[in-house]
């Protein structure tokens, strides 16, 4: 139950993330159409060229195409697609793990001073991707400079307080959990002791 506390707690930190970083992706997509274009149509042919999936996408692509060539995708096609991307990123963050895990050892967690450093650091990447966005063709926002810098730091600063917060109440119920467990750990030896006859004289 304890463990399931401190998932929900990072709740509102994951909803946040996402929220920003998708609204980063929308903005740099709204205000560099040919740029992102131009992106995505690179990726397609660099997907297509790699071993043993390259093939299959390019099979995949050519059934989805209609008659104009183009790829439509909607209602269960959508969810195919996201659901085959899902498992192929699992697939392949696990073969890195494993590989981490072999080159480094097994992984040692982190502590709450270094959680927030990462955090911190996420925060002034999210804010610095904002502003670059922003300068790359400032035409296309409406309003002073001001007000979206204002809005930009805020964007970066909420994202780190609300995260500071449930790293923190996470960390606080972890180590509830590593208390109970040591309690019982030292219950159980007793009880152990006691049975078999050892104790103090």
């Amino acid at each position: 139950m304890i463990d399931y506390l401190r998932w929900s707690q990072l709740t509102p930190m994951i909803t946040l993330w996402a929220f920003g970083v998708l609204m980063l992706v929308a903005m740099f997509v709204v205000n560099n159409q040919e740029a992102t274009f131009d992106m995505m149509e690179a990726v397609t042919v660099w997907i297509a060229g790699l071993p043993f999936i390259g093939e299959s996408f390019v099979r995949w692509g050519e059934s989805m195409a209609g008659e104009d060539g183009v790829i439509h995708l909607g209602g269960n096609d959508l969810k195919d697609a996201v659901l085959r991307l899902w498992g192929g990123l699992s697939l392949a963050f696990l073969l890195m793990s494993l590989l981490i895990d072999w080159i480094f050892g097994p992984f040692k967690p982190w502590t709450l001073k270094q959680k927030l450093a990462v955090v911190a650091l996420g925060s002034i990447v999210l804010v610095a991707g904002f502003i670059l966005v922003y300068l790359l063709d400032s035409s296309m926002f409406n309003g002073g400079t001001g007000q979206w810098l204002l809005m930009f730091c805020g964007m970066g600063l909420l994202a780190f307080i609300v995260s500071a917060w449930c790293l923190s109440i996470a960390h606080a119920l972890g180590k509830l959990r590593q208390l109970i467990q040591e309690s019982e750990l030292g219950e159980t030896k007793a009880n152990s002791g006691v049975n078999s006859g050892v104790g103090p004289p």
